[in-house]
Parts: C-alpha cells; sequence; structure tokens
C-alpha cells in the first residue's frame, strides 16, 4: 500500500513540474517556417514563406516560425509562444534566436484575429516590445482586418526578418514589406459591391431611357 501510495505522489510530482505541452506545435524542425494546420494559407504563400526562412536562417542562423491556429486556450499567447520555441529548440540553441509569429483565428476572448510575436533572448534588443507593436500594427492588422491573411503573414515575414537581418548586419537584398493601403477602388469596395452598383447603375439608365422614349412618342 505504502509503494502505491509512494508510486502515485511520484507521478504526481513528474507531472506537475514537467513542461506544459501546448499539443498544437507538431513537428517543428530545423526547416520548418510554417504551421498551418487548417489551411488558411495559399500555397504560393507557403511557398514565399519558406523562401525567406531559408534565406533568413542562412544568413543568421535565426528562424523564424508563423504559426496559425484556432486558439491557444487557458494560456497567454506570450507563455505559449515562448513554451512553442523552447520546446522545439527554435532558431540557433547556441544564439537564442528564435522567432516565433502566431495568429490566432479565434481567441478564447474573443474579438476577431489576435497576433502575438515573440523572440528568444538574442532578439530582444533588435525587436523591442515597442517595435514590434509597431510592426503588428503598420503590416499586420490593418490586413488581418480586411480578411486578407496571405498579406498580413507576407508582409510581417518580411517586416521581421529585415529587422533581425539587421542586427546580424545584413542590409543588402532585403525584400520590402508593404503596408496595408486602400487607396484602390479594388482594396475599398468589395467585389458584390461593385455588381451592385454597376447592376444600379444599369437600371437607372434603362428607366431614363424608356422616359426619353415616352417623351420622344
Amino acid at each position: 500500500m505504502n509503494k502505491a501510495i509512494h508510486l502515485l505522489v511520484i507521478t504526481f510530482l513528474i507531472l506537475l513540474f514537467s513542461p506544459l505541452s501546448t499539443g498544437a506545435a507538431g513537428d517543428i524542425s530545423k526547416d520548418t517556417y510554417l504551421v498551418d494546420e487548417e489551411n488558411f494559407l495559399t500555397e504560393e504563400t507557403k511557398q514565399e514563406v519558406k523562401i525567406l526562412g531559408d534565406k533568413l536562417k542562412k544568413g543568421t542562423t535565426a528562424q523564424l516560425v508563423v504559426m496559425i491556429i484556432e486558439h491557444v486556450g487557458d494560456q497567454s499567447a506570450s507563455e505559449f509562444n515562448m513554451d512553442i520555441i523552447r520546446e522545439n529548440q527554435i532558431g540557433s540553441v547556441r544564439n537564442k534566436n528564435g522567432l516565433l509569429f502566431l495568429i490566432e483565428t479565434d481567441p478564447v476572448n474573443g474579438g476577431g484575429p489576435a497576433v502575438e510575436i515573440t523572440v528568444d533572448r538574442d532578439l530582444e534588443k533588435a525587436l523591442s516590445d515597442a517595435k514590434i507593436d509597431q510592426i503588428i500594427d503598420r503590416y499586420t492588422m490593418p490586413y488581418l482586418n480586411q480578411g486578407l491573411i496571405d498579406e498580413a503573414v507576407i508582409s510581417t515575414y518580411q517586416a521581421l526578418s529585415n529587422e533581425v537581418s539587421k542586427h546580424y548586419g545584413i542590409s543588402e537584398g532585403l525584400t520590402k514589406p508593404q503596408p496595408y493601403t486602400s487607396n484602390s477602388l479594388q482594396d475599398s469596395i468589395s467585389i458584390p459591391t461593385i455588381i451592385i452598383i454597376l447592376l444600379v447603375i444599369f437600371l437607372l439608365s434603362r428607366m431614363v431611357n424608356g422616359k426619353r422614349k415616352k417623351q420622344r412618342d
């Protein structure tokens, strides 16, 4: 009986002090730059992320992973990200230069998509909290608020890659990220809205032409 109790106590302590497994990371290897199990992104975007990730890693040893999931549960997004980085040894273990760019499509607290970007120790100066907030405000949320998740991922990935590259002394060959703009008709007006406008114009034109025809008769 005492042995059974002793075994239960040991098992409980092991579970208590073991790192919390996120269960959402899958297998993140050193060549993984994207976790998108629900296939939110197009194949073109996935390929572009791989190209950018390979280029960043070869030039700096840093590894930037994008993860798109429904929500992180009861855990805070920052804790979730750091657990993923540490458990999967994202980036160089020696240099501590992993980054995780998380998008929650349906966070527990609601309110639409949520974003969390976490960096490991060596990149804290290059990407301070203020710099990360600036990137999210400029390159991530404006796209996400319009439902443009592919554009949000690419522009944010480019912005983060540039900051990391500069941190390691690389300033050439960087891809300038594009912030969201609503200047064009395509961006500011949806296709269904355009169709409705054209239909209204057509009907009004027919009404006007019909009145003119009656007046001539």
